[in-house]
């Protein structure tokens, strides 16, 4: 039997059924007393402490506060237990390395629900006045922006606690010294528009600190004007406005000098454009048709009557600078033409036509159409004439004027004689026997018939003692008549 395994002792069964059963009752006993446990820190009213569970505290497990079994002497305030480096807080949310600083009590602003919804109040514990940027300054809370306006105020002083937008600067201590750009920039702040008049002055020189508009621009805010206008008043800057589209085009006129509105326009107060005189301002001899051949503003336009048809310039040919266009002393020019320069071969029936101006009357004497005006007359005025029988050919063209019928030029008087009953002399003209070598057309007188006209017969005609010069039959002379071989001679 020695070659037999040594033999090992088998256990009874019994023994490993009571086992059992002993670990069996262990464990229940276990679950009983956890059960046990349980229903008691059901039963536990933790309001007894002083904490009420509330909130998220009151689903969490009492360890988390309660470590290591450890109940008395757990802190009641937030700040314990919610802080980093305290004992309770390695289970719980902590305060955040960027919280804004505040002496307050966490639950003033946090509550269990939760510690996002925070219900800060600024009514609570801020006083105005104190510095907002404490807290608002880019980490610990919303802060200025990259585009706020350059100040060392207090946030409040512009902002509500209510919000950040709507902000409003308070301008009331701010003056004309005040660098109003360096945040009215158009970024910052609104600034000047695209349509503002060119200036580089403050503000505040014109415009208020309730509103942009109306601006108090007067000219008189300390600000350059004069000679300047035209740097504004262009019409691209409203309200200042420009020229207006009937403004006489000054700028066409070669050799003048008008620098810039007030050369015209210089009543000082700059107030109204009404002021304008040009004539008055600046010193114009010619080039008259620039302005007034249309109907520009405030000046007077040329005439639509017969004068001026077809006139197109040179206005100064015939209106003299220095005076007016019409007897009135309020005009510049003088409506009267400049005749100083005309003379005889001056083509005055181009305007003396008796339509554009004075002609010829209907009794004037018949002289041709190629017979110029100043052959006779001066350019003073019509009468006295300057006409001396030289300035045309008259021999033997008296009886075209002297018919009486033009006048001055007498025609023959009433007893002059007969001659054209005459055969020899009836279609001889005046100076046929008005001739003298040395009086030429001067006078009628001598006039000499018979010096001039062979006559043999037809004596009778004239010498009746009834024309003025040739003498008739004396009282005493023969009676011819009655001798009938005597009765049809002549004398």
């Amino acid at each position: 039997m020695s070659d037999h395994l040594p033999h090992r002792p088998t256990q009874p069964a019994s023994l490993w059924r009571r086992l059992g059963v002993w670990l069996t009752l262990v464990g229940m006993l276990c679950v009983a007393g956890f059960a046990l446990a349980q229903t008691g820190a059901n039963k536990f009213d933790h309001l007894k402490t002083g904490f009420p569970l509330t909130g998220k505290h009151s689903t969490v497990r009492c360890e988390t506060c309660h470590t290591n079994g450890v109940f008395k002497g757990t802190p009641k305030d937030c700040r314990s237990c919610h802080s980093p480096g305290n004992r309770p807080s390695q289970n719980t949310v902590v305060l955040p390395a960027n919280h804004i600083p505040t002496t307050l009590t966490c639950d003033v602003c946090h509550g269990t629900q939760s510690f996002t919804s925070v219900r800060f109040s600024h009514t609570t514990g801020i006083s105005p006045g104190q510095a907002c940027a404490t807290c608002h300054d880019g980490s610990h809370a919303q802060g200025k922006g990259p585009n706020h306006v350059v100040t060392r105020a207090a946030c409040d002083s512009c902002h509500t606690t209510a919000r950040w937008d709507g902000a409003k600067p308070d301008h009331s201590g701010f003056n004309s010294s005040t660098n109003c750009a360096s945040c009215h920039n158009g970024a910052t702040a609104s600034g000047k528009s695209g349509s503002h008049i060119p200036v580089t002055a403050n503000c505040f020189s014109c415009h208020a600190t309730t509103s942009w508009k109306p601006s108090k621009w007067a000219h008189a805010n300390g600000i350059q004007v004069k000679g300047t206008c035209a740097t504004c008043h262009t019409g691209s800057y409203p309200p200042a406005d420009g020229k207006s589209t009937n403004h006489i085009p000054y700028a066409a006129l070669a050799g003048v000098n008008v620098s810039n509105c007030d050369s015209c326009h210089r009543s000082g107060t700059y107030s109204s454009w009404a002021d304008g005189k040009f004539h008055s301002n600046i010193t114009v001899t010619r080039q008259c048709e620039t302005c007034h051949l249309g109907s520009s503003f405030g000046l007077t336009a040329r005439p639509n009557d017969t004068q001026h048809a077809g006139v197109t310039g040179n206005c100064e040919g015939c209106h003299t600078a220095g005076s007016t266009w019409t007897p009135s002393a309020s005009a510049i020019f003088n409506g009267k033409p400049d005749h100083s320069g005309f003379n005889s071969a001056t083509a005055c029936s181009n305007c003396h036509n008796g339509i554009k101006a004075g002609g010829k009357s209907v009794n004037h004497i018949p002289v041709a159409d190629s017979v110029k005006c100043g052959s006779c007359h001066n350019v003073s005025g019509w009468t006295p004439t300057t006409w001396n029988h030289s300035q045309v050919t008259v021999k033997g063209s008296c009886t075209t004027c002297h018919t009486g019928a033009y006048p001055p030029a007498g025609g023959k008087p009433s007893d002059h004689i007969p001659y054209s009953n005459v055969s020899a002399s009836a279609g001889a003209n005046c100076d046929k026997c008005h001739t003298s070598a040395g009086s030429g057309y001067k006078s009628w007188n001598p006039g000499k018939f018979h010096a001039n006209i062979t006559v043999t017969t037809a004596c009778a005609t004239c010498h009746t003692g009834g024309y003025n010069g040739p003498h008739g039959k004396s009282a005493t002379h023969i009676p011819y008549a009655q001798v009938s071989a005597a009765a049809s001679a002549g004398c």
